[in-house]
């Protein structure tokens, strides 16, 4: 049976306002990835090891993107959210030309934290915008689109290092991203929000009891249905796994033995084609499933596990002059945006209507905290005992180890699956939770 009516089609508006929104997004991953295309520098030039370069990273960066994450949902419930979104790209664009001045790994958190504070206005404002105007069966091919910025953002960052980290310098490189980001926000400004202008005013009263009907509605959302948490950890486990990409530079140039320019600019390209490659896909094949079954988005996920998993175990094995190698590259790629077009409008199917930012924060608040940040640091830190233990080579097995735990969220999608046609019927998009 299938969920949606397949009838609406997206406006010109609805195109428009994507196509604003990812570009912001490709900014926003720009400054996210940068460092992780800077890991051999910054550890070296900061003086910092794997495990404090994947704690500032991910839980530090990853907490305060969670906790702001809450806030700016429940924000961009209430105000307008283009202005609250220029406000954030100010912030994270003054912090990332900061972090091209830190000089020890006190400086470089503090920056990062600030990154991420910014970061956190983007996502639920954007996400909740993209669903007030694309019609519900056309919604997982949005956020794939949107979520296209994660494949070029990430792509351009790696590039930006390959290219121009040889001239002016991984600082200079921090340095000017920012100051282009912060000159770019102006125009953000004249972004039209979907939601009717008296519901965007806020009182310092008002505000509180935004955050207070948030506090009742998020958790009474949570506590509903079983369908949502297993979702969650789903996402969660995906993303852990995902958390190993933070030594990926590492791994090349310290292991694998290819030259820092030359990794940078092949994960670069690879990872640009391979991730718009599966954002594309993603989303218009979860949209096909969910058009055909009930539980069509959540099958979709399982399928790409399993042919997404064995393929990032094997990118760790094979070596660089095999062609599975760039074939195994391009897969895990395309894995890291695969899956957006299935995770959140599952979310949001899950969710009534006046809740569906905080969700969304609730949800990329697990992805930051719990997935990546987690994942992160894990492998940044299994990196550092493997090494002390001897082990030849220490980035490899770590990676391996995490990644293989992205099989584990295979059972949770399964249990998903089960009551999810209910719980969608019974929490879904309506009056109450």
């Amino acid at each position: 049976m299938a969920l949606y009516d397949t009838a609406d089609k997206p406006s010109r508006r609805a195109w428009g306002l994507l196509v604003a929104l990812l570009l912001l997004n490709i900014l926003n991953f720009v400054d996210r990835i940068l460092p992780q295309a800077f890991i051999v520098d910054i550890t070296d030039d900061v003086g910092i090891s794997y495990t404090t370069f994947a704690l500032i990273g991910g839980p530090i960066f990853g907490i305060i993107y969670a906790v702001m994450g809450l806030v700016m949902g429940g924000l961009a419930d209430r105000l307008s959210r283009p202005r609250l979104i220029a406000v954030g790209m100010t912030l994270w664009s003054v912090m990332t030309a900061a972090t091209g001045f830190a000089r020890n790994a006190l400086h470089f958190g503090l920056a990062r934290s600030a990154v991420a504070i910014g970061e956190a206005s983007l996502s639920p404002s954007a996400l909740s915008m993209l669903a007030d105007v694309f019609p519900r069966s056309r919604q997982g091919t949005a956020a794939s689109l949107y979520y296209l910025g994660i494949s070029i953002g990430s792509s351009a960052a790696y590039l930006i290092a390959g290219s121009l980290g040889a001239s002016i310098g991984w600082r200079g490189c921090f340095i000017a991203l920012g100051v282009l980001g912060a000159l770019l926000a102006l125009p953000v400004l004249l972004l039209r929000d979907p939601r009717p202008r008296d519901q965007t005013a806020i009182s310092p009263q008002s505000l509180r009891s935004v955050f207070g009907q948030m506090a009742r509605d998020v958790p009474a959302a949570l506590r509903g249905p079983r369908s949502l948490k297993w979702v969650l950890l789903a996402i969660i486990l995906i993303q852990f796994s995902q958390g190993a990409s933070i030594l990926d530079q590492a791994w090349l140039v310290r292991e694998v033995g290819l030259e820092k320019a030359y990794a940078q600019t092949l994960v670069g390209m690879i990872f640009m084609i391979g991730s718009i490659a599966g954002a594309l896909l993603g989303g218009v094949i979860a949209d096909w499933f969910a058009r055909r079954w009930a539980t069509g988005r959540i099958h979709y996920a399982m399928v790409a596990l399993l042919i997404l998993t064995p393929a990032a175990l094997g990118l760790r094995i094979v070596t660089p002059l095999s062609p599975m190698f760039i074939t195994f590259l391009l897969m895990v790629s395309a894995g890291y945006t695969l899956f957006y077009g299935a995770f959140l409008p599952l979310v949001q199917d899950l969710t009534s209507t006046k809740v569906r930012a905080s969700m969304i924060a609730v949800t990329l608040l697990s992805m930051a905290l719990l997935g990546t940040a987690l994942g992160n640091v894990f492998a940044g830190a299994l990196a550092d005992i493997f090494g002390a233990w001897g082990v030849p080579t220490p980035l490899r097995m770590a990676c391996i180890v995490t990644n293989g735990i992205a099989i584990l969220a295979l059972p949770c999608l399964a249990i998903a699956a089960r009551t999810f046609t209910a719980d969608r019927e019974r929490y879904g998009d309506n009056d109450g939770i």
